[in-house]
């Protein structure tokens, strides 16, 4: 407190109130080199394209899939940031990426700290196994959304086009776990994920505890209606009151697989982007105009600077 109180020019101990808006002031000016998290969405090609708590198929624009390339060079950017985490997701499914090893030796070879995948599951193969293993992703989260079959098929497929059914996925979690202890590495660890929803909240308590008791781990996650672009599904909106500025613009962004990168995850469609990995660096943009912009506004508590933020409930997730 002494230290915190020369920090303040105070002469006594600071109280508790003024501390705090000291510390969220901080936090709120400070922009690291880079951002903490990075989320690349490596092709908008999908096993599910009419699932329903999430953009999917005809409601995101057709892109990539991403340049290998690109990945290289943002790798070595993002080497130089000891603890930078790199997450293969966005509005597609990563493993129908053509070059999904290559993608993954792109961003370990140069250091990466941390990488994990978000699938669906249904691209579960031998061959996306192995070069998850060989490329010691550290986290595999599985998409399913549901405990039972019916509920499965109702949230991921409702059309009943044919796809594979959660027993199938089952099998393929399965198959890593296999070929994990056949290894003998404890990586990737696998987290199956549910989005909490009006259309699964019964089978909520028994994902839960099945998974955890299958393999440790499991994510409950909140629905979101990606500011009012989708219907809204969550059970309870969860976002505090009042609006505070979005902490994500100070820790994480999203590259498409077409090397635009966009504001926010809020944002599949690419309507706001900040910035072109094609023709600068991860760098320039992170500490570009656009981010500027976006973040005096938000600390001015101007949340209409966007339509998106404007609509957005999910300004409070780290």
């Amino acid at each position: 407190m002494r230290r915190l109180a020369g920090l303040l020019g105070a002469h006594e101990s600071p109280d508790s109130e003024t501390a705090s808006a000291w510390l969220l002031a901080r936090e709120e000016d400070s922009i690291e080199r880079m951002p903490r998290e990075v989320e690349i969405e490596l092709t908008t090609e999908d096993s599910y394209p009419n699932a329903m708590l999430r953009p999917r198929g005809d409601r995101v624009p057709r892109r990539g899939p991403l340049d290998v390339s690109l990945l290289r060079r943002l790798a070595e950017e993002l080497s130089a940031f000891d603890d930078s985490l790199v997450i293969l997701g966005g509005f597609g499914e990563p493993l129908r990426h053509p070059r999904f090893g290559d993608a993954l030796g792109a961003l370990r070879s140069h250091g990466v700290y941390g990488l994990g995948v978000r699938t669906a599951g249904v691209d579960l193969t031998d061959a996306t196994i192995d070069a998850m293993i060989g490329q010691r992703v550290d986290v595999l989260t599985v998409v399913l959304d549901a405990w039972t079959s019916e509920t499965y098929r109702r949230v991921n497929d409702p059309d009943a086009s044919g796809s594979p059914d959660l027993t199938q996925v089952q099998a393929a979690i399965g198959r890593v776990a296999a070929v994990r202890a056949d290894r003998r590495t404890v990586c990737p660890i696998v987290v199956p994920e549910m989005t909490k929803a009006k259309q699964n909240v019964a089978e909520l308590e028994a994902f839960y505890d099945g998974w955890l008791r299958s393999l440790g781990s499991v994510c409950i996650s909140g629905s979101s209606h990606y500011a009012r672009q989708l219907d809204d599904h969550a059970v309870l909106k969860m976002a505090p009151s009042p609006r505070a500025p979005c902490r994500r613009l100070r820790s994480r962004c999203l590259i498409l697989a077409d090397g635009r990168v966009a504001a926010c995850d809020q944002d599949f469609k690419g309507l706001h982007t900040v910035g072109d990995m094609n023709k600068q660096s991860l760098a320039e943009i992170w500490h570009g105009a656009e981010l500027r912009r976006l973040r005096d506004a938000h600390r001015a508590g101007d949340y209409g600077v966007t339509p998106l933020c404007a609509a957005c409930d999910d300004w409070h997730r780290p």
